[in-house]
């Protein structure tokens, strides 16, 4: 996982805060705090297992909407009846 310095002077919306929330986006918008930053970034000595982690704690509880999707499309109208009867069952995904 690569972490990303996203400049912009408008408030993060979305999954933006969910990655500045995880350590993986850094919402600067002046020079001097951009270079240091990316500077601070590279110069990490366990780089690799530190956003890595950070990517494994955002996704932690999250469903893959799109598999969610291919099996509520795919097994249609039972795929309907199970969430209605079972909600947990979009846990799965």
């Amino acid at each position: 996982m690569i972490p990303s310095i996203y400049i912009n002077s408008l408030p993060l919306m979305g999954y933006l805060k969910d990655c500045q929330k995880n350590g993986l986006l850094f919402h600067l918008s002046d020079t001097a705090t951009i270079i240091k930053q990316a500077l601070e970034i590279c110069n990490m000595e366990n780089y690799r297992e530190h956003f890595n982690f950070a990517h494994n704690q955002l996704i932690k509880g999250k469903i893959d909407p799109t598999a969610m999707l291919i099996w509520l499309v795919d097994n249609y109208p039972a795929s309907k009846k199970e969430i209605e009867n079972n909600k947990s069952i979009l846990e799965k995904f």
